[in-house]
């Protein structure tokens, strides 16, 4: 047999002292059956501290292993993004996944491979299958019987809902190419149980090639921590979306963006420096050719982070990305600019100062503004940061009498382009108050002779369901800037609370969603 070499995810929401023993067990399994080369990916998840513990004792446990990789993976939580993000790591051309426990005989990867090499692009375990085994405890009869039954309704339903032929979508153990691996991580949608679903309506809709194996499985206790109620109630919600979703040809092969198409697309990712994540998913999508236009924090925790790497891309625009609400500001001994001693306003603070829009900001606020936006821009050009436009965290250069207090600064540094949220869908969401903000400051661009290019900014809901996005973009016949947010983890929640964000794991969605635009 013609063995490949193979990257093995393991998703592991489980102590150091559990996850160390499996891992070094599967890893001589492999170095003495697997006729080729392979990596372990341990996927961590579950409580910070946990994380962070298991990380490093794993790491201490393989020291400087190129075999064994550890991942800790934050937001969003479940399975499925655990694997989602862990699969950013995997090199080799087969992939595959398997339970923390390891409850499957590990021989499913020889006979795998033998499916893979006769033209599968997806190989399942399948625990309904006549010649599959199960070696179980006695006390433990009840709990698997019930869930067997419970399986059995569960792929019931999915045969019916969505025209598979499929008996076990659930079963731990799977593996597949590294080309359906990228397909099904871009647009997979469904983090928690049910992710296994779309991996098969995404085979179904592309037609490839699956086979389904049988597996011998040894259970030696019970390490189901889901409600079966609960998540059998969940699982009905998002076959609804899954369905949807296929009805709308989410799942089918895509058209490409013609060069003139993409040409028209200033994706513009805000928010570098906020965060490593997010400046990691930035960095890629802009090497991708992806996002044309960067927007700097120029006081975040981690603007330096990359930025080497970001300025040696001569095809991005770098802007700066004004900030007056998340963090530590750079001048001191403010007194109207932080309220209280404390790092910055809130944006909501900012709101209602400026009763939502109708009341132009204080003189003296906006004289410490002007003040904090010089600082920041020469903090980056002191970076050698080449600046072209600006915008701002928040948006809140929109607020009254803000543009007319940064303008004339931003003119002077050679900024003559910034941003108006204008955009049709923004007066029927929460966001209707940037629409009303922009129409209101438009007046004071004009007078500025700022630019502005007319925009897109599509929600969460968007990047969800991300064809109908695609087909908009696609549909766009003048230039425009699209706003996103991308991370390639949620990790914000990790930064000292002045510094955090709520928008978080939503972000990780964003960066899978606009990778696969272009994969």
């Amino acid at each position: 047999m013609q063995f490949q070499d193979i990257s093995i995810l393991i998703p592991a929401k489980s102590s150091a002292e559990f996850i160390i023993p499996k891992i070094q067990f599967l890893k001589e399994y492999l170095q003495e059956n697997w006729k080729a080369r392979f990596e372990i990916i341990v996927s961590l998840n579950g409580g910070d501290d946990e994380i962070r513990e298991c990380y490093n004792l794993v790491n201490q446990a393989f020291p400087n292993d190129e075999i064994v990789i550890a991942h800790k993976h934050y937001f969003p939580k479940g399975k499925g993004a655990a694997l989602q993000s862990a699969s950013m790591f995997a090199q080799y051309p087969v992939v595959a996944f398997i339970d923390s426990d390891l409850p499957f005989d590990l021989d499913f990867f020889k006979q795998g491979m033998k499916c893979i090499n006769e033209g599968s692009q997806l190989v399942a375990g399948n625990r309904r299958l006549p010649e599959s085994l199960f070696s179980i405890p006695v006390p433990l009869l009840s709990f698997v019987y019930k869930r067997h039954l419970s399986g059995l309704l569960y792929n019931w339903v999915v045969r019916k809902i969505f025209s598979l032929d499929i008996k076990d979508t659930q079963c731990g153990i799977k593996m597949m190419t590294k080309s359906f691996s990228d397909h099904f991580f871009g647009m997979l949608s469904c983090y928690g149980f049910s992710f296994d679903v779309e991996m098969f309506i995404l085979a179904k809709e592309r037609d490839y090639k699956i086979s389904s194996i049988p597996v011998n499985l040894k259970l030696s206790s019970e390490k189901s921590t889901l409600t079966l109620t609960f998540e059998m109630f969940r699982a009905l919600l998002w076959f609804f979306i899954f369905k949807r979703k296929q009805i709308r040809g989410e799942y089918s092969k895509k058209e490409d963006f013609s060069k003139d198409q993409l040409k028209r697309l200033h994706f513009t990712s805000d928010d570098w420096g906020i965060s490593e994540g997010v400046n990691e998913a930035i960095l890629v999508l802009a090497q991708k050719g992806v996002i044309k236009r960067v927007s700097i924090m120029s006081n975040a925790k981690h603007t330096d982070y990359l930025l080497e790497e970001l300025k040696k891309l001569s095809t991005v625009e770098l802007g700066l990305h004004f900030n007056l609400t998340n963090g530590q500001l750079l001048g001191q001994n403010y007194k109207y600019l932080t309220p209280d001693s404390s790092s910055s306003y809130s944006l909501m603070s900012l709101l209602k100062k400026s009763l939502f829009g109708f009341k132009k900001l204080p003189k003296n606020f906006l004289e410490e503004a002007r003040e904090e936006f010089k600082l920041q821009v020469e903090n980056l050009r002191g970076k050698q940061v080449e600046l072209s436009y600006f915008d701002s965290h928040h948006h809140i250069h929109l607020l009254p009498g803000m543009l007319e207090a940064i303008g004339l600064s931003a003119m002077s540094y050679h900024m003559k382009q910034t941003r108006l949220v204008i955009y049709k869908p923004l007066p029927l969401s929460s966001k209707i108050i940037l629409h009303f903000l922009s129409l209101k400051a438009r007046k004071v661009l004009n007078l500025l002779e700022l630019r502005s290019l007319p925009m897109a900014y599509p929600g969460a809901q968007s990047f969800l369901y991300a064809s109908k996005l695609r087909n908009e973009l696609m549909s766009l016949e003048e230039e425009t800037e699209i706003i996103v947010h991308p991370s390639v983890m949620g990790d914000l929640h990790l930064l000292p609370e002045s510094y955090q964000d709520e928008y978080n794991g939503e972000r990780v969605r964003e960066y899978w969603a606009l990778k696969s635009l272009v994969d």
